[in-house]
Formats: C-alpha cells, sequence, structure tokens
C-alpha cells in the first residue's frame, strides 16, 4: 500500500510539474501577446481569439494542479493531519483559489482586462517557485512568510504591468499627434 500510494504521489507530482510549466509557459504567452496586441489601440477579433485560446489552457492548468494536489492533501491527512499542511501546500491552495477567482471574474467581466494579467502573472510565477523550492527542499519557511513574499511580488508585476501600458498609451497618443 505504501509502495502504491509513494508512486501515486511521483506520478501527481510529475504531472503537477508539467501542468505549472504549460500554465506559466500559457500566462507568459498570453501576457506578452495581449501587450503587442494592445500597441495598435485595439484587440481584434484573431487577437482575441488568440488570447482566449490561452486562457483555455491556463484554465486547464489550474485544473490539473488542483487535481494533483489532492494525492498529496491526502497523504498529509493520513500521517500528520490536513491542520499540519505545510506552507508550500497552502501556498499553492491559495495562488490557485486567486487564478481562479482572476479566472471566474474575467470571464464575467467584472475585472479589468489590465489587472488580469497581474493576477495570472503573480499567481503562476508564485506556483512555478513554489515548486522550484520544493523540489531543492528548500520548504522551511511558513505561510505568512510566503504571503508576504506574494504581496511584493503582486506589487512588483502590478508596478512593471502598469509600467508597460503607461508605455503603450503614451506611445499611442505620440502616433495621434
Amino acid at each position: 500500500m505504501i509502495n502504491m500510494m509513494s508512486s501515486l504521489l511521483f506520478l501527481a507530482s510529475v504531472i503537477k510539474y508539467f501542468a505549472i510549466a504549460i500554465g506559466v509557459g500559457a500566462v507568459t504567452l498570453s501576457t506578452v501577446n495581449f501587450f503587442i496586441f494592445l500597441s495598435d489601440g485595439t484587440l481584434d477579433k484573431d487577437e482575441r481569439h488568440l488570447i482566449a485560446t490561452a486562457h483555455l489552457l491556463i484554465r486547464l492548468a489550474i485544473l490539473v494542479v488542483l487535481l494533483t494536489l489532492l494525492p498529496e492533501i491526502l497523504c498529509y491527512h493520513q500521517t500528520v493531519g490536513i491542520a499540519y499542511l505545510d506552507a508550500v501546500i497552502l501556498g499553492e491552495l491559495f495562488v490557485l483559489f486567486l487564478l481562479s477567482l482572476n479566472a471566474l471574474l474575467l470571464t464575467a467581466g467584472i475585472i479589468p482586462a489590465v489587472m488580469a494579467p497581474v493576477m495570472q502573472v503573480s499567481g503562476w510565477y508564485a506556483l512555478g517557485m513554489l515548486n522550484i523550492l520544493q523540489l531543492s527542499g528548500a520548504t522551511e519557511f511558513s505561510f505568512l512568510l510566503f504571503m508576504l513574499a506574494f504581496v511584493t511580488w503582486f506589487i512588483f508585476v502590478a508596478a512593471v504591468v502598469n509600467g508597460i501600458l503607461a508605455y503603450l498609451r503614451a506611445k499611442q497618443q505620440k502616433m495621434l499627434h
């Protein structure tokens, strides 16, 4: 039974790492394309279709990551108890919640389109970093420390995204005059 559980955890981890890589790649492509497409001031039908395709891939990656976390959570539940989830798993669950909320709000048209890249980039890159830390064995940090790092990262990403958008707006204004 233990070998089967170990094998299941290993397989789930490998699939999770691939799903996170796909999510990071899709969000990078989506965000870069968003900026390129906005450089002329509009998003045409084909550009929206490309971004929508990337967002579908991002949503699929969210689902796969969540499903692959379940065996890890079950393992904690059976060994030390769910109350003792480590900061990596708690961080992953928190980020997945934010990414899912962002996807729902974006689909519903509630969140501004310029805020979506901030949420996506900060979330997916945080998931990638959490898994790098997990693979390297550097998991001796608290959830509070993760949250402080995430908020700092989120503010940095927001500043970069807003800076790029301001540059694009200034460039468009310059072209009009």
